[in-house]
């Protein structure tokens, strides 16, 4: 089973669409004491209000792109149908373990980045505009719009989640959830990134991305061993279950 299948984290929506191009290993940054500010506005980008729903698509994309793109693997689905959200199924919990686990390391990680980025005062309004209801609105749609097609790409072919990936999944998603909002709602978040902060934001976000990308592609390595084991438990009990109703 491909290691890159076990990386729990998943991607909480950048504050616009656009990406860098470089992922970083993971390891949490130096902490210094900062402005509880901060600590709340990467609390309400990276919110685990969705996090059921991800882990769902992305374990459910995941299953995808495997039998897109190996042909034993979808050879075995052929001849054991189901096979695939069987394996979808048995790593769900895990990955919602490991998602769960490293939250509170991402939004460390992320209120230290905006410290260093933006002044108290910026950070108030970033922080009044993320709770706006238009605002949670259009990033629980992005979430839920976001196939993760890209970034599922990447893990089965072994290799990180690049943020160019991630950049394309955000960019195909977000139109959707744009058209989610009424016309006053979508005036409310245009004005705010044409605003001065906004377009800082906007400038701000290759770093961000790095901060995304990291954290997408953790994986804790007691997680490691466990994830293979419940994977291939998974696919022996649903070949042998088939195997009996072939009989």
């Amino acid at each position: 089973m491909n290691s890159r299948l076990i990386s729990p984290f998943l991607l909480a929506v950048a504050a616009s669409c656009l990406t860098g191009t470089v992922t970083l290993a993971a390891s949490a940054e130096k902490t210094e004491v900062i402005d509880p500010i901060y600590s709340e506005l990467a609390g309400l980008i990276v919110t685990d209000s969705t996090l059921g729903a991800e882990v769902d698509k992305i374990a459910s994309s995941l299953i995808e792109n495997m039998n897109a793109t190996d042909p034993d693997f979808a050879d075995m689905e052929s001849r054991y149908p189901g096979l695939g959200a069987a394996v979808a199924a048995s790593m769900k919990p895990l990955l919602l373990e490991g998602a769960t686990r490293t939250l509170p390391l991402y939004r460390a990680d992320l209120a230290q980045f905006y410290a260093r980025r933006l002044t108290a005062a910026e950070a108030r309004i970033f922080v009044d505009f993320m709770a706006r209801p238009s605002t949670r609105l259009f990033y629980e749609e992005v979430r839920r719009q976001n196939s993760y097609k890209a970034i599922t790409g990447d893990l089965v072919k072994d290799r990180d989640a690049s943020t160019a990936s991630m950049s394309k999944d955000l960019k195909n998603a977000a139109p959707k959830a744009v058209a989610a909002l009424n016309p006053a709602q979508q005036l409310e978040l245009q004005a705010f990134f044409t605003s001065p902060l906004g377009k800082k934001l906007q400038s701000l976000n290759p770093e961000k991305t790095k901060i995304d990308a990291k954290w997408f592609n953790y994986s804790a390595p007691d997680l490691e061993d466990r994830m293979e084991k419940v994977v291939i438990d998974g696919m022996i009990a649903h070949i042998e279950k088939t195997d009996q109703r072939q009989r």
